[in-house]
């Protein structure tokens, strides 16, 4: 029974697991990195480095020292929004329908994601972040902005899982009905 099910609404048994996977760890990286690009664009309009909040995102587990790290704290702070944007993507996608249209799946994804944003600045990264905390508050509504970026991004999982479903369900082999062959002689 589940087979066909599966079958009617485009995912093969077991192909939905894969989809959410890989459209909400895709949706959730996308999303990361346009988050990203937006704080790195509103740090450098306020006079800031344009690096400044993958710093402050960097010095997640190694303390305000790393506010002056180089490319490594970079690139941890990099690292560290892209892998929490995709497990937020592949959590989105597991709790979204994939047959929500994309309009109303950016809509609640900028919804959820704005949830989430008050959730954690208040009790997930005083605790983990203490520095990123500390740093938030300097760049404004740029933060509120950006999550409402990332929501609306991530919002494109369950269209995503359309797709990726689609392509894993075999089609039909096409039928020449109505074509005109050759006469074979029998």
């Amino acid at each position: 029974m589940e087979g066909a099910r599966g079958a009617r609404s485009g995912t093969a048994a077991g192909g939905a697991g894969r989809e959410i996977w890989v459209a909400g760890a895709g949706a959730g990286a996308l999303a990361g990195l346009a988050m990203v690009g937006w704080m790195m664009a509103a740090a450098a309009l306020d006079g800031g480095s344009a690096l400044d909040p993958l710093r402050a995102a960097g010095a997640t587990f190694r303390g305000p020292g790393a506010l002056n790290g180089g490319a490594g704290t970079v690139a941890w702070g990099l690292l560290l929004h892209l892998a929490v944007g995709a497990l937020l993507g592949v959590l989105f996608a597991a709790l979204v329908p994939r047959d929500i249209s994309l309009s109303s799946g950016t809509v609640l994804g900028a919804g959820s994601a704005l949830v989430t944003m008050a959730f954690a600045m208040t009790l997930v990264v005083p605790r983990l972040a203490p520095v990123l905390a500390a740093e938030m508050p300097r760049n404004g509504g740029s933060w509120v902005i950006a999550h409402t970026l990332f929501g609306a991004v991530i919002g494109i999982a369950p269209w995503l899982r359309r797709r990726i479903g689609d392509r894993s369900v075999r089609r039909p082999e096409a039928t020449h009905a109505g074509v005109l062959r050759p006469r074979t002689s029998g």
